[in-house]
C-alpha cells in the first residue's frame, strides 16, 4: 500500500461545527427511518452517526469555554448502547446463516432488542436530544475556531501506538485498539479530512469482532474462529500504513490550532 505522502495542512479557523450540525440533522433522518422500520443497514447508519456525535462531544469537552456536555453525552451513549446491542443481534443473526448455525435463540433476543430500541427512539426523547444538539450547535457557531486540543492528545498515544496482535489470545489488547481506532478515524472525518486505509483497518478490525460475538453468543466453532483469525491478520497487516497516516492527520490538526 503507498504511504500518504500529501502533507495534509488546515486552516487556522478549522473546526468541526459543520461536522456536528451535518451529524446531527442526519441522526433526525436517521431516528425517524429506523423506528418507522428498524433494518440492519438503518441500525448501523443509525449508530455510526451516534458515535461521530460522541467524538465530536469528546474534541468540545476539552474547550473550557464550551459549556458541559454530560447530559447529552450520557444520552447519546445510552442510545448507542442499545443500537449496539441490536446491531449485534442482526449481524450474528446473517454470519449464523452463512455458517449454518441455529438461530431460533437469536431471533428471540433480537425481537427483545428490537422492542428496546423502539423505546429508546420514541418522539419524545428524540426531541430532548434534538434540543440539546442544537444548543450545542449554537455555542459552537458563536465560540469559531474549533475545539482541537483533543486531537493533540490522540496524536500524542498514536505516535507510541503498535498495531493489535493477531494471536487469539490477545484479544484484549484488540479490543482496546479497535475502539481506539474508531475514535481516531471519527476525529479526522470532523475535519473533513480522508480516513483512508483506516476506514479498511476500521472494516477488518470489525469483521472479526463480530465473529468474536457470534461464538459468545452460540458457543465455540471451529470454522468461525478460522476466519475470525484470518481477518485478525489482515487487520494487523494493514495497521502500519492506517496508524501512519492517522499521524499525519492529526498533526495537520494539531499544527492548525498552534498557528
Amino acid at each position: 500500500m503507498k504511504r500518504d505522502s500529501k502533507k495534509i495542512k488546515l486552516k487556522r479557523n478549522a473546526e468541526i461545527t459543520p461536522f456536528v450540525s451535518a451529524q446531527a440533522a442526519l441522526l433526525r433522518k436517521l431516528i425517524k427511518k429506523t423506528k418507522a422500520k428498524p433494518a440492519t443497514g438503518r441500525v448501523h447508519d443509525l449508530r455510526v452517526c451516534v458515535r461521530r456525535l460522541r467524538t465530536a462531544l469528546w474534541l468540545a469537552g476539552h474547550d473550557k469555554k464550551i459549556p458541559r456536555l454530560g447530559a447529552l453525552s450520557g444520552s447519546l451513549r445510552n442510545l448507542g448502547k442499545i443500537l449496539g446491542g441490536l446491531r449485534q443481534l442482526d449481524v450474528a443473526i446473517a454470519d449464523a446463516k452463512f455458517y449454518r448455525l441455529p438461530v431460533g435463540d437469536l431471533k428471540v433476543r433480537r425481537k427483545e432488542a428490537r422492542k428496546e430500541a423502539d423505546a429508546a427512539l420514541a418522539p419524545k426523547l428524540g426531541a430532548a436530544l434534538y434540543k440539546k444538539l442544537g444548543r450545542l450547535v449554537r455555542v459552537l457557531n458563536e465560540r469559531g475556531g474549533g475545539p482541537l486540543k483533543g486531537a493533540s492528545k490522540l496524536l500524542g498515544r498514536v505516535k507510541t501506538l503498535k498495531g493489535p496482535s493477531p494471536a487469539p489470545g490477545a484479544k484484549g489488547e484488540f479490543h482496546l485498539f479497535r475502539i481506539f481506532m474508531k475514535k481516531v478515524r471519527y476525529t479526522i472525518e470532523a475535519f473533513g479530512l480522508k480516513p483512508g486505509p483506516i476506514k479498511t483497518l476500521h472494516d477488518q478490525l470489525g469483521k472479526a469482532h463480530d465473529l468474536e460475538v457470534l461464538q459468545r453468543l452460540v458457543g465455540k466453532n471451529g470454522a468461525v474462529l478460522k476466519d475470525e483469525i484470518l481477518f485478525r491478520k489482515r487487520a494487523a497487516k494493514i495497521a502500519g500504513p492506517a496508524v501512519r497516516l492517522a499521524r499525519g492527520r492529526l498533526a495537520a490538526i494539531a499544527d492548525a490550532r498552534k498557528k
